[in-house]
């Protein structure tokens, strides 16, 4: 029997990328054998975590690579946006992902 992908996992937080929380969830993530990705705020967003926020260069959401102590392998990035945006992109863009790899699938327009 094949074995099933990896779990894919989205950590965000609203208390930003240097939180030692998201660290921790993050690491136990990927101890379940999740594959997993950080996305959060580049800094403090609490009391903002439900706007649909986001600071945009040139059409691109702003965002940095970080590194983050003991996740090596785990991508990381600060982003210049409210965490519900950041959840609501990775959303979407994981449909997006899945809707491409059902040959003949195609979704309605206009719809998220």
């Amino acid at each position: 029997m094949p074995r099933a992908e990896p779990l894919r996992v989205v950590v965000t937080n609203d208390d930003g990328i240097d939180s030692a929380g998201l660290r921790l969830l993050a690491a136990a993530a990927l101890r379940t054998g999740c594959k997993v990705l950080v996305a959060a705020p580049d800094h403090q967003a609490s009391g903002s975590s439900a706007a649909m926020t986001a600071v945009r260069d040139d059409g691109r959401i702003v965002m940095e690579r970080r590194k983050l102590a003991g996740l090596d392998t785990v991508p990381a990035y600060a982003v210049q946006a409210a965490p519900a945006f950041i959840a609501f992109t990775a959303v979407r863009e994981a449909r997006n992902d899945t809707d491409r790899s059902r040959p003949g699938h195609r979704r309605p327009a206009g719809r998220v």
